[in-house]
């Protein structure tokens, strides 16, 4: 993971010397249609790294109790250099891999609780989607690969399901998910879920939304071609 942090960090400071680099060679200073659209390529590359975009279709449908094994992308770090002098080079270091995750439905719902100490704001509520997930036994766990664990996001993230809302995806609140299985009578894991692991375990997404919102609910998952998918909660 901390090789990945440092991968990051080395890609905002190549994006952000960028703007520093246009603003010192100018004889007079940017103006601010400059630095803005400097700064909005700088977010747009981000967002494309980390697959996000608007949602307007979707790619197929998982229906409760259906089983869905999909391919996802994973990347190796171990090649990226310590002094990269620019985001091209660490991106092609980076060395793309194939993973392979299953879902299961099993529950999807709303409370206003998910625990005795973890109750909605006036106007918001819990809603909640419990799921069997199952990954791939020959996923690497050295550090180097990500993503790693079920619930990874950001810079490369994990198939997951994502509420959405106005047209844009949002990852679950992982915070409650622990104590909403418990509510529900189901024997939650202990931290984080490796990718590799071999059996079958019970997983839950949560998210905060207004009291009278119905979002709608997608796996999302980033094929190893790196094209963006989402296939559709049929309730």
């Amino acid at each position: 993971m901390k090789n990945k942090q440092a991968v990051i960090l080395a890609l905002v400071l190549v994006l952000l010397g960028g703007l520093f680099l246009v603003t010192k060679n100018r004889s007079k200073p940017p103006s601010s249609k400059t630095q803005q659209t400097a700064l909005d390529l700088a977010h747009k590359n981000l967002r494309e790294l980390t697959g996000e975009k608007e949602k307007s279709s979707f790619d197929g449908e998982i229906k409760k109790e259906q089983e869905v094994t999909l391919k996802f992308l994973m990347h190796d770090y171990s090649q990226v250099p310590k002094n990269a002098k620019s985001f091209q080079e660490i991106k092609e270091s980076l060395k793309p891999l194939e993973g392979q995750a299953s879902f299961k439905i099993k529950e999807i719902g709303e409370t206003t609780q998910v625990s005795a100490l973890n109750k909605a704001r006036q106007g918001k509520k819990f809603y909640y989607l419990i799921f069997e997930f199952k990954g791939d036994p020959s996923i690497p766990q050295n550090g180097l690969v990500h993503p790693q664990f079920l619930q990874e996001t950001g810079w490369d993230p994990a198939p997951q399901f994502v509420a959405i809302i106005n047209g844009k995806d949002h990852y679950s609140k992982s915070l409650y998910a622990r104590s909403l299985l418990k509510s529900k009578g189901y024997n939650p894991p202990l931290g984080s879920t490796p990718l590799n692991s071999s059996e079958w375990t019970t997983q839950a997404a949560v998210w905060i939304v207004e009291d009278k919102s119905q979002p709608t609910l997608a796996l999302k998952y980033i094929a190893p071609d790196k094209s963006v998918h989402y296939l559709k909660v049929k309730e």
